[in-house]
């Protein structure tokens, strides 16, 4: 029967293999079977045990997670550990690195713990890069599995020429609807460019601005309601505003 996972031969006592799909470590790790010889007249029953061994068969799954850390803080800073498991148990340990997302290696990873930190805090920087969305691969060392890993970057007022606004980034209307200006104030040579960031870090709108002194307007038109952020940006300076469109 199919339903039995092992069978014997009726001739030689042979047990071998019925079905291998019910022979499954994980869900349970030995069977206690009874085989019985007869003679056709006189019979006895012997007691065997049929211990499985644990293959390395099932890949880590790994937890996506949403962590958060202020901006400009110090290498080795804490940001969050991210957690495996694997079903094979300890037959094989869990290493972790990051794979994608890491711009600059703004941070690293504790290979056998998972844990998180900042490794270039001058990476850390809300007005260049408000959200970092990493892959953390979990192996055992011949399987592995993937996590979504969103940092998102604290806003922290910062001595310098953004929090005096003397030079300084302007959005409105702030709620926006079908269309949002953007402005930068005292800037009146040199390009720059505009981007506007989703809520998630994904690029979803760019312009170079080669006449800085002019309102640069952006229509609005197909963008889905929800939280933005506009960045504008060149090698001397870089602010980041939040907009909201409804």
């Amino acid at each position: 029967k199919t339903s039995s996972p092992f069978a014997v031969n009726l001739n030689t006592g042979v047990v071998t293999v019925n079905n291998s799909t019910l022979l499954d470590y994980e869900t349970i790790h030995s069977y206690t079977v009874t085989i019985r010889v007869s003679d056709g007249i006189h019979s006895a029953d012997g007691v065997f045990t049929i211990n499985l061994n644990n293959l390395n068969d099932n890949s880590p799954v790994v937890t996506d997670a949403t962590f958060a850390i202020d901006e400009n803080s110090a290498n080795s800073t804490a940001v969050g550990t991210v957690v495996a498991t694997d079903a094979d148990g300890t037959l094989n340990s869990l290493t972790y690195s990051i794979t994608s997302g890491n711009t600059n290696n703004a941070f690293a990873i504790n290979s056998a713990t998972g844990a998180i930190t900042i490794n270039k805090t001058e990476e850390i920087n809300f007005e260049v890069t408000p959200v970092f969305n990493l892959t953390v691969t979990a192996s055992d060392g011949t399987l592995s599995g993937n996590a979504n890993v969103r940092i998102n970057l604290n806003d922290v007022v910062e001595t310098g020429i953004d929090d005096n606004k003397s030079f300084s980034i302007k959005v409105y209307p702030n709620p926006a609807v079908d269309m949002v200006s953007v402005s930068l104030d005292h800037l009146s040579t040199g390009s720059y460019t505009i981007e506007v960031l989703s809520i998630i870090g994904n690029k979803v709108y760019q312009r170079e601005v080669n006449t800085p002194f002019e309102i640069q307007i952006i229509d609005l038109t197909g963008f889905a309601e929800g939280i933005y952020f506009v960045k504008a940006y060149n090698k001397q300076f870089s602010f980041t505003e939040r907009l909201v469109i409804h």
